[in-house]
């Protein structure tokens, strides 16, 4: 009888090694969920012990998950893209709100919030208001979509956040089409 115990129990440990082993991240993702921690929010895996403590889940701003309703992805980058381009419509005022509480230090010494200002004026003028089209990468700091513009012409923007705490945007870039470079930085 106990062996038959055992044998029951090694039959289910390999059953969920072989589960781990074929669905890769899906079960580690969902232990994850099962434990309150958001997979996405997670910290990279190849961080050595050092920076571990300062790489913790990003703080969750968007509580009610509006940005990924919206087809933005659930990640800090698209959450923040989110918060952009939503103010990018809503006029200089929460443009101007929005980029002082979203940008990161060393981002904001670069390039202060006037000079982004300036840029967002010409940006608007140009295009109006965007809305997201399609997204076309994300990853859990860096997300590239395709908005589109008030005259339906399409634009890519890329969205790239820190690694680590406060976890805020380092910058914003388009591309524009028969470019190899960004058009521009925000």
């Amino acid at each position: 009888m106990r062996s038959r115990g055992f044998v029951v129990g090694l039959v289910a440990l390999m059953v969920v090694i072989c589960g781990v082993m074929l669905y890769g991240g899906r079960v580690e993702r969902w232990l994850l969920r099962m434990h309150g921690i958001d997979p996405d929010a997670a910290a990279p895996a190849n961080l050595d012990t050092a920076n571990a403590a300062v790489a913790a889940p990003a703080p969750a701003h968007d509580t009610t998950g509006a940005a990924a309703r919206e087809g933005w992805p659930d990640t800090r980058a698209g959450e923040l893209g989110h918060r952009w381009v939503k103010a990018f419509g809503e006029g200089e005022k929460q443009m101007k709100e929005c980029l002082a509480d979203i940008m990161a230090a060393e981002s904001l010494a670069k390039k202060g919030v006037p000079q982004r200002v300036e840029r967002y004026r010409d940006l608007h003028e140009k295009y109006g208001t965007l809305t997201l089209v399609s997204v076309e990468k994300s990853q859990l700091y860096r997300v590239e979509v395709t908005l589109a513009a008030s005259d339906l012409s399409q634009h890519h923007f890329i969205f790239e956040t820190q690694a680590v705490t406060p976890f805020k945007l380092l910058g914003v870039s388009m591309m524009e089409p028969g470019h190899m470079m960004p058009g521009f930085g925000h």
